[in-house]
């Protein structure tokens, strides 16, 4: 995903050479490590420029709107909120792993009546996505 309206500059040559060269952003809770377009790259002896990490999808979003950044995330995040803060979906130049999105939370609430029906309206509304396994 890049930032539209002006341009960006890679929207004219988009490769996996151009795609590489970009400055990404990583999602990630820890802030740090590799994401599953990373593991991608590698088996085709590739690397991207992960300049910065952010825990979540949306300040990622909001990060890459305001900058030649881009993030590589998932289609219906991508598509929903991305044309909002004028940004260009793109496909990845390669093909596009799969990855595991997973729910943490302490031990503590596990049981708390607010917390259960939290985790079960999120399983609901990942039901209807395209692609997306619940348990």
């Amino acid at each position: 995903m890049l930032r539209g309206g002006g341009g960006h500059p890679a929207l004219a040559d988009w490769s996996v050479a151009r795609y590489c060269a970009l400055d990404h952003t990583l999602v990630s809770s820890t802030g740090q490590g590799r994401g599953a377009m990373d593991e991608a790259l590698a088996t085709i002896g590739q690397r991207r420029r992960v300049a910065l990490w952010v825990p979540h999808f949306t300040a990622a979003l909001r990060l890459v709107a305001g900058s030649d950044l881009t993030v590589t995330l998932p289609r219906s995040l991508a598509e929903t909120d991305g044309p909002e803060l004028g940004l260009v979906v793109l496909d990845p130049p390669l093909p596009s792993p799969t990855f595991t999105i997973v729910s943490l939370w302490p031990e503590v609430l596990d049981a708390a009546p607010a917390h259960r029906w939290l985790r079960a309206q999120v399983r609901q509304a990942a039901r209807g996505l395209v692609g997306v396994e619940t348990a």
